[in-house]
């Protein structure tokens, strides 16, 4: 069986394509900030070298989100430079 597309996936790579946020809730039809900011989060967290039990503590989502959340970001930000160019992007450093 292969992977399951989830809003999560579809909504980081569209928004890694160049598209808005207004622009992608328009087309999907759904909330798009929540997944966007987990995203950065998640992103964020290896700078505090935070272990996995408090980042959960602190996004609250299930572990299960967090794992999904952070696959996403080793397959889109394998670097720490890449990382940084995107949450810089994002005015978030």
């Amino acid at each position: 069986m292969g992977s399951t597309l989830t809003p999560k996936k579809v909504v980081v790579e569209i928004s890694l394509a160049g598209i808005t946020t207004q622009e992608i809730s328009q087309r999907l039809f759904i909330f798009v900030d929540r997944y966007l900011r987990t995203l950065d989060k998640i992103l964020i967290m290896p700078y505090y070298k935070m272990p996995f039990w408090a980042i959960h503590m602190i996004l609250g989502p299930s572990p299960k989100l967090i794992v999904e959340h952070m696959k996403l970001a080793e397959e889109h930000f394998p670097t720490e430079k890449a990382r940084k160019e995107y949450l810089n992007a994002r005015a978030l450093n």
